[in-house]
């Protein structure tokens, strides 16, 4: 059905762990212009500034929602 990568990205993720892809259309998503934007945008605005561990982008959210979706 999808052509699998010829070895399976791992991406880390603080609040899911370790983040398999191993389809090809996925990592070409991930790796899209557009997807790749979302690292500037932040879920909790300014509060990165403040507080350093507060690090969370539209990017890695977007990223954990991908890998719900992958368990179920």
């Amino acid at each position: 059905m999808f052509n699998k990568t010829n070895e399976t990205k791992v991406l880390r993720d603080p609040v899911h762990g370790y983040i398999h892809v191993k389809y090809q259309v996925i990592w070409d998503c991930i790796n899209a212009k557009e997807f790749q934007r979302l690292h500037r945008i932040h879920q909790l605005g300014g509060d990165f500034q403040i507080y350093h561990t507060a690090e969370h982008s539209r990017f890695s959210h977007s990223l954990g929602v991908y890998e719900i979706t992958r368990r179920m």
